[in-house]
């Protein structure tokens, strides 16, 4: 145990993927060194009085986009793991489409050696995977990475450069995901056919108007259903582990379901709060700040994400924020508007609104949201756990505050959201990282460099 003092959260309702129970959590020197009632633990702690409150493992996102480096006027590592931190939010998984690409170990390692300094929360880096490292993959073995990268699509953000780092040749994913595989790697996918998108595009783009009616007919459910059906049969063949990002439609909720039962257990998946929470006919009013890639589809598919996360067929919640350049982001003609949206500083809150509307259990959102992320991106019981020995990554929530979704309040750069003016009851009122406090009731207590790098 380290010298260091110990601090209590005192009465606390501490909510595991198992359940709840009262009790006491105490840390030190980082780590969690006592769970339940220790008297011999509590002479001498610094203690904190949480009565009546939960004591969750802090929440993990999977699926971040926090633009450090070529993009930081849009989002940066401060930024972002700040949105992080007041949002409840310990471990963030960061994504390689940024400037300079994450394509080669150097690539990687400039981006690495900012998080030591800058984040507040913990912070994963994926690599890249495309045609152009193919065969190069095995050179990040030791750098540890949380996982590999792989676009099969355009995002609809219009960069010309994208298209040549997507990955549409099926023989060139073999070799992708055979090469992860045989590092025990971690392949995340975003799943669209993009022959399919170019398509509906080229149609759309002819004889509709440029709005977000426009963007769903390019990119209708079939795009994700062909992509994933096929993904999993090639990862298959190939023995890797599959990540399927932001699942959007039932086609592919059912798949999954059966897919993972009895065809390839060894596939997981992921749900956008957006996607959870909005459908196609919302987006439409609301127009391009409501525009994801890939889109909201319907009720009918919005309703099936819910199943699929309430079952576990979706294992985790991933936001994909993506702030965007506000100008950008607003452009009336939809093939010019900016995919994508903040969500670091909202989206657990958001969820919590459900939990108390008793649309979901308190437990199977600490799963979704913390223990069963840190077991697909292989950082579990160190992250996503309360018991001894594991991270003193700890969120208190209060379930009794209310608030609104505000983006002039948002610690992200990024000051829109589509879901702005949405009532909240459940915040999270005390974010620890490693044991350290860094966000209080939405103000940031704490330093840089309380995060650090997670590996697998």
């Amino acid at each position: 145990m380290s010298a260091d003092r110990i601090t209590v959260l005192n009465n606390g309702r501490i909510v595991t993927a198992e359940g709840e129970t009262p009790g006491n959590v105490y840390f030190s020197g980082g780590k969690i060194v006592g769970v339940g009632h220790a008297p011999e633990l509590d002479r001498g702690a610094k203690v904190i009085d949480v009565a009546g409150r939960f004591v969750v493992p802090g929440f993990i996102d999977g699926h971040v986009h926090l633009r450090e480096m070529g993009y930081s006027d849009r989002e940066d590592f401060y930024s972002g793991s700040e949105a992080a931190a007041v949002g409840g939010i310990t471990t963030v998984m960061d994504m390689p489409n940024s400037q300079p690409k994450v394509i080669t170990p150097d690539d990687f390692k400039a981006r690495r050696d900012r998080v030591f300094e800058r984040a507040y929360v913990n912070i994963g880096l994926y690599v890249w995977a495309c045609a152009k490292n193919a065969d190069r993959l095995q050179e990040f073995r030791d750098l540890g990475p949380i996982g590999f990268k792989i676009f099969t699509a355009e995002t609809g953000a219009y960069d010309p450069e994208f298209a040549s780092y997507i990955t549409t040749d099926t023989a060139v994913l073999y070799r992708i995901l055979r090469e992860v595989g045989e590092m025990n790697g971690l392949a995340a996918i975003h799943s669209e056919n993009q022959a399919l998108i170019s398509h509906f595009e080229s149609k759309a783009r002819k004889t509709m108007p440029a709005d977000m009616r426009a963007y769903l007919y390019s990119r209708p459910q079939a795009v994700e259903d062909v992509a994933v059906f096929s993904e999993v049969a090639i990862a298959k063949q190939a023995k890797a582990r599959v990540h399927i990002c932001h699942v959007v439609g039932k086609g592919t909720v059912d798949f999954l379901r059966w897919a993972k039962a009895s065809y390839y257990p060894h596939v997981s998946c992921e749900a956008a709060p957006h996607n959870l929470l909005m459908t196609a006919e919302q987006s439409v009013k609301l127009g391009s700040v409501a525009k994801f890639s890939p889109p909201v589809h319907g009720e009918e598919h919005r309703s099936a994400l819910w199943q699929g996360l309430l079952d576990g067929t979706i294992d985790i919640i991933g936001s994909d924020h993506a702030p965007q350049d506000y100008e950008k982001k607003h452009n009336p003609d939809i093939w010019q508007a900016s995919p994508g949206s903040p969500a670091l500083d909202y989206w657990v809150p958001l969820m919590l609104d459900r939990v108390s509307r008793g649309e979901m259990p308190i437990a199977r959102f600490v799963e979704a949201a913390s223990e069963k992320p840190a077991k697909v991106f292989g950082i579990y019981p160190r992250k996503g756990s309360i018991q001894v020995g594991a991270d003193a990554d700890l969120v208190v929530l209060d379930m009794d505050k209310t608030s609104v979704v505000d983006p002039a309040r948002f610690k992200s750069k990024a000051k829109y959201s589509a879901f702005e003016g949405w009532p909240i009851k459940g915040m999270p009122v005390m974010t620890f990282v490693n044991g350290n406090l860094v966000a209080e009731n939405g103000t940031i207590v704490g330093r840089p460099g309380s995060g650090t790098m997670v590996s697998p």
